[in-house]
């Protein structure tokens, strides 16, 4: 006779705390200033991806702190970003890391990065609604540059 294990997954909520945002997230404005208010990405002197999980009228039902790397990479896969939106029940997320030299204009591997978690979200049937790369006072939205 073989051990089967037998696993139970709970989400235990972290920390809440109240933030002033738009909520439901409507714009590209709106994410960036949720994420500038829930992230301290400003102050990081290394990458650090994030997503957030929205519910189907675009609600934030959840933040994450997903990944935190270098001074120029966040060592991530698509894999990663699917258990917590799952974790979360989302319909839809956003994803989004600073580039801690303030230009937020996305590299070779964040393009396909991002192309990779599309193509994964078709298949799990979760919507990115956005990847937003932070700089120093400016950013990068994928979904802006028609990409998304």
């Amino acid at each position: 006779m073989k051990v089967i294990t037998r696993y139970t997954v709970k989400l235990v909520k972290e920390d809440c705390k109240r933030y002033e945002v738009e909520n439901p997230v409507r714009s590209v404005t709106s994410a960036v200033n949720l994420l500038n208010r829930v992230f301290d990405f400003e102050n990081l002197p290394t990458e650090m991806l994030v997503m957030v999980a929205l519910d189907v009228k675009k609600k934030v039902i959840g933040t994450f702190v997903i990944s935190q790397g270098t001074i120029n990479m966040t060592p991530v896969s698509p894999r990663e970003v699917f258990q917590k939106a799952f974790l979360a029940n989302a319909h839809s997320i956003i994803v989004a890391h600073n580039h801690p030299s303030g230009d937020p204009e996305p590299s070779k591997q964040d393009i396909a990065f991002t192309r990779d978690l599309m193509e994964a979200g078709k298949i799990m049937d979760i919507q990115i609604c956005d990847s937003i790369i932070l700089g120093h006072n400016s950013y990068y939205s994928f979904l802006e540059d028609g990409l998304i």
